[in-house]
């Protein structure tokens, strides 16, 4: 038995077992066709679809709400059909917002367009007249990178705050004007400054933890976190 799977029966397909995205797509396409075809495609597949016709309301679009993923129009002139506008555009996106997924959907002639879009910073591109598949899977791909992406940043922040307050608990070596703890810290200051391995040695009481620890502070690894382990309870 073979079964005959069409584009239309595909989009079907997905629509029925995938539910609703949680992600706000922005449309920019002076076609009103293309304008209209588009949110007809994506409406009921994500949360939110925004379409507008001219690229100034780009920025208005920013200030009123969060955006995921921008599908932008290479040309907003009939004359001009080199891209440039899009990658102006695109790049306006990417200031506003580096994880905002941008595809840009094209009718341009030029082969190396894309390949100019993507080196600047677009996810991919859609050329016209594109298939409502493609449309699919390339705009779903589009938002789970943005939300990898967001994803990726907040365990970076939340990294960063745990290492600050670990970090922030530290005891830290007072610093002594005697001949040999002048002596000692000029040390500390020097071995910091490499990534050679360091023993310090010592009586129990005398300070090893903190001078490691000062070690630490003063080398190119002190946003990491340090971690202390007691050898004779081991």
């Amino acid at each position: 038995m073979s079964i005959k799977l069409t584009h239309s029966r595909i989009c079907a397909v997905f629509r029925e077992t995938a539910s609703m995205v949680n992600g706000k797509i922005l449309i920019v396409d002076r076609d009103k066709d293309s304008l209209r075809a588009m949110v007809r495609t994506l409406q009921g597949e994500f949360e939110k679809v925004i379409p507008v016709q001219s690229a100034d309301r780009i920025r208005d679009t920013f200030r009123q709400t969060e955006v995921d993923v921008v599908l932008l129009d290479s040309n907003f002139k009939s004359s001009v059909h080199n891209g440039n506008e899009g990658l102006f555009w695109m790049r306006e996106v990417l200031n506003h917002d580096r994880n905002i997924s941008v595809v840009i959907v094209t009718s341009s002639d030029e082969s190396d367009f894309p390949v100019r879009a993507i080196r600047e910073g677009a996810f991919d591109f859609l050329r016209k007249p594109w298939e409502e598949a493609r449309l699919l899977a390339t705009v779903n791909a589009a938002w789970q990178l943005r939300h990898s992406k967001l994803e990726a940043s907040s365990l970076r922040k939340d990294n960063i705050q745990l290492k600050e307050v670990i970090n922030s608990g530290s005891e830290k070596i007072i610093r002594g004007a005697s001949p040999t703890m002048i002596r000692v810290m000029d040390t500390v200051k020097k071995v910091a400054a490499t990534d050679a391995n360091v023993l310090i040695t010592g009586e129990n009481g005398t300070g090893k933890e903190l001078v490691a620890k000062e070690i630490h502070r003063l080398s190119g690894r002190s946003g990491e976190l340090m971690v202390s382990v007691d050898m004779g309870s081991v």
